[in-house]
C-alpha cells in the first residue's frame, strides 16, 4: 500500500516513485470527510517536472477504481475544500 495523500486542507502529496507491480492492476482508494474538495492522481513521465492528471483518478467523494500503472512518478492532489476536509489517497495492489 502507497498513502499518496493525507490532509486536512488543500494539498499535493510528496512525489512517490511508481515501480510496480507493473502490468497488475492496483486500486486506488479514496475517503474521509470532503466538504467539497477534490482528490485526484497525477503522474509524471520526466521525474517531476510535468504532471499530468490521471484520467478517471478523481474523486469528490468516497470511491475506489481499478488502474493500470506504467512505471513513474506519481501523487495526490487536494485542492477545492472549504477548510475542514480530511481526506486519503491511497494505492493498493491486489
Amino acid at each position: 500500500m502507497i498513502t499518496l495523500l493525507s490532509a486536512s486542507a488543500n494539498a499535493t502529496g510528496a512525489t512517490t516513485l511508481f515501480n510496480g507491480p507493473l502490468n497488475e492492476a492496483m486500486w486506488l482508494i479514496a475517503y474521509g470527510t470532503w466538504n467539497s474538495a477534490t482528490a485526484k492522481l497525477q503522474y509524471s513521465p520526466d521525474a517531476g517536472t510535468t504532471w499530468i492528471d490521471v484520467t478517471d483518478a478523481s474523486f469528490t467523494a468516497n470511491g475506489i477504481v481499478r488502474l493500470f500503472l506504467c512505471g513513474g512518478h506519481i501523487r495526490g492532489v487536494l485542492s477545492g475544500g472549504g477548510g475542514s476536509e480530511s481526506v486519503t489517497l491511497e494505492l493498493r495492489n491486489g
